[in-house]
């Protein structure tokens, strides 16, 4: 049971535990909260809950060796000079912090709040890429081998995100009935039957009917759709026909035990392809552009702006639909606000004109 003379490395270890079962917090987000206490703990040193003060936390952020400064890394195996963080990780670190304190507070385990001086800080916008799709189409032929291709098909007609689309079996695509079942939204813990559109439901036959033939057999319940690869392993040298020599090599082969890893390669592999730009871009550089196209076609076929809002929010599974609309990098108040007013009488379109006296006229009789 907790007291007020809780170690520090006893609390964090609740409060990851809280999240993991009454807050129902998925794995990502434990690791990063886990990382970030974890770090505190070591800047900070262990020990009792009740005597962190604001001053270790504001050094934990701006002190000479905190995260806002230029630092060696603590770790002992490998030293390496680490930059500030930048303002949207420094809100990051500041939440996670905010998140373990509120927890701590509720318990009478400080006895004030750490934080009362850490401010969040402004994050500059960033123009992030949403290709038309036009664009998204052809990086489906940018793709070499089949795999790729299907998962490009899949990731631009489901929306999904990477974790996601890598962690479907083949048992899952019910063509038949035309829907990916049972699909596991990681953020959010829920399952839910996506859609197959008539594009994806022909780019998963080639696809599939390309997997059975090279692993060469009928597929297991527990096959992914998405395998991972064993790559070819260079041998010896080996003689030609023709008296030539050359290096050996035995070919990739599927794995559809294991789930596909590094997708995110496939995915800038095809930007670069088409001249796009890949820093920081990949399934969600697709999962962007196909939410903004599918708003733009709801509202071009009349529905209203926020049923297409919440539209494109079921299709992305945000819990938070103004989560949505930073996403497709909307502003829909401001959107209405422009076609309202731009171009259009506004205030002489309020009175009467019997009632207006020219200005002119005005003047002349004063």
């Amino acid at each position: 049971m907790a007291t007020k003379k809780t170690m520090l490395d006893e609390s964090i270890a609740a409060y990851l535990t809280h999240c993991e079962t009454a807050l129902g917090h998925s794995e990502n987000t434990l690791n990063s909260a886990r990382l970030i206490l974890h770090q505190f703990l070591r800047h900070t040193g262990n020990k009792q809950v009740v005597n962190v003060t604001h001053q270790h936390v504001y050094d934990w952020f701006y002190g000479p060796s905190g995260l806002m400064s230029f630092r060696i890394s603590a770790n002992r195996n490998y030293k390496r000079n680490l930059a500030p963080l930048t303002a949207s990780s420094h809100n990051l670190y500041r939440a996670k912090a905010v998140g373990f304190f509120k927890y701590c507070l509720e318990r009478g385990l400080v006895r004030s709040n750490p934080m009362m001086d850490i401010r969040p800080r402004k994050v500059p916008k960033k123009v992030r890429q949403r290709p038309s799709p036009h664009v998204l189409l052809t990086l489906l032929d940018t793709a070499k081998l089949p795999r790729d291709r299907g998962y490009l098909a899949t990731a631009m007609n489901t929306a999904l995100r990477s974790s996601e689309i890598c962690s479907i079996y083949v048992s899952q695509v019910d063509l038949a009935a035309g829907v990916l079942r049972d699909v596991h939204i990681r953020k959010t813990g829920d399952y839910d039957d996506q859609p197959i559109t008539s594009d994806l439901a022909t780019e998963l036959r080639v696809w599939l009917t390309a997997y059975t033939t090279e692993i060469g057999r009928p597929f297991e319940d527990d096959d992914y759709l998405f395998p991972g690869v064993i790559r070819g392993v260079f041998g010896g040298m080996v003689d030609l026909p023709d008296g030539t020599r050359v290096q050996s090599i035995t070919p990739s082969r599927l794995q559809p035990k294991k789930a596909l890893k590094r997708s995110e390669l496939i995915v800038q592999k095809a930007l670069k392809a088409s001249g796009l730009d890949i820093k920081y871009e990949g399934t969600h550089t697709i999962r962007r552009a196909v939410a903004r196209a599918y708003f733009d076609m709801l509202v071009e076929s009349g529905e209203a702006d926020i049923a297409a809002l919440r539209m494109t929010q079921a299709l992305l599974h945000h819990s938070l639909i103004a989560t949505t609309e930073r996403y497709l990098g909307l502003d829909l108040e401001r959107e209405k606000r422009d076609r309202s007013l731009k171009g259009k009488p506004f205030l002489s379109s309020m009175v009467s004109q019997e009632n207006v006296v020219p200005i002119r006229k005005a003047t002349a009789g004063e």
